[in-house]
């Protein structure tokens, strides 16, 4: 830190995109994160402010309680997967997003390539549902998502449209996040499918599959699945203390093709992060790892009113 560092922040919380895009651009504000498309060029537009734009290993997923009263069945996970258009994903969501093709994202250590996974096609949808305990349909799932977050929103409702073809009811329901954590305690009050974000805290496939897939974390909003495969949690343990790099990507990638197998979740996207700045706002770095952070330390605001 040098003397045109700050020394202090106020981070205020702005509910919803508009105040906080007005706040930006009225100068009460100097930095807003996580905005939208819609938001982001309106900034680009405007002069004195700029938007950064970058990829980060930000993952959203629609975990599925494999241990619940319907999603236990792998058939009806399967149906359910097939039954969401993924590819009108990036034609919705507010920022810019990057369909996964299986449980890690392809741009990150272990990632498999030619993972036969999903896609919306509501044929086979109905072929795997035939085979689930409801062959018919006709019952109603629970969908779980951050009280007015619309990027979860939207993704829900365009699960509920796919579902609709199954015969098949999507219960919308928006939670604040302290208690959308709090319903992953334990698969009893899991729901049936919650929309999750997560991120690795390291460059290792061991930070994004351990803390997701080994059965030994659940309690955790990460493991909302509550998933748990054998096979896989040898393979997650055993990858820890194995030396060989190439051996432990072998393994991973063996654990990625098992678990995408199973289907314990909907693997969506990898997002984009956008931040507004005035341009009085100097010395941000992206860090790929932290997307949706600033680092406040990092920064300067010389010439900065208010």
């Amino acid at each position: 830190k040098n003397e045109s560092h700050i020394d202090g922040f106020l981070w205020i919380i702005k509910r919803d995109n508009a105040s906080q895009l007005n706040s930006l651009l009225a100068g009460e504000t100097h930095i807003a994160d996580t905005i939208g498309l819609n938001e982001a060029e309106k900034i680009r537009g405007t002069e004195g402010f700029n938007v950064a734009e970058n990829a980060g290993i930000f993952v959203n997923t629609v975990k599925m309680n494999t241990q619940g009263k319907y999603m236990s069945d792998p058939n009806l996970r399967m149906a359910v997967a097939y039954a969401f258009n993924y590819e009108e994903l990036p034609k919705i969501e507010d920022v810019p997003v990057v369909l996964m093709k299986g449980p890690t994202p392809l741009n990150f250590p272990g990632a498999v390539k030619d993972l036969d996974v999903p896609s919306y096609n509501i044929e086979k949808a109905k072929e795997y549902l035939k085979k689930s305990q409801w062959p018919d349909g006709g019952i109603t799932l629970d969908y779980v998502y951050v009280t007015d977050l619309k990027r979860e929103e939207v993704t829900g409702l365009l699960l509920l449209e796919g579902l609709q073809e199954l015969n098949i009811t999507l219960n919308m329901k928006p939670m604040l996040w302290p208690d959308m954590v709090a319903s992953c305690a334990t698969p009893d009050v899991g729901p049936d499918m919650i929309n999750i974000y997560t991120q690795p805290a390291y460059l290792d496939p061991d930070a994004h599959l351990y803390n997701q897939y080994h059965s030994g974390q659940w309690g955790s909003y990460n493991s909302c699945s509550f998933y748990k495969n054998e096979a896989v949690d040898k393979l997650l343990d055993e990858a820890r203390v194995t030396a060989d790099p190439a051996t432990r990507l072998g393994m991973y990638e063996e654990a990625n093709r098992l678990i995408a197998a199973d289907q314990p979740a909907i693997w969506t996207y990898t997002e984009s992060t956008l931040l507004g700045f005035n341009n009085c706002v100097g010395g941000y770095q992206f860090r790929p790892l932290e997307s949706l952070s600033v680092l406040f330390q990092d920064l300067t605001m010389d010439g900065c009113q208010g």
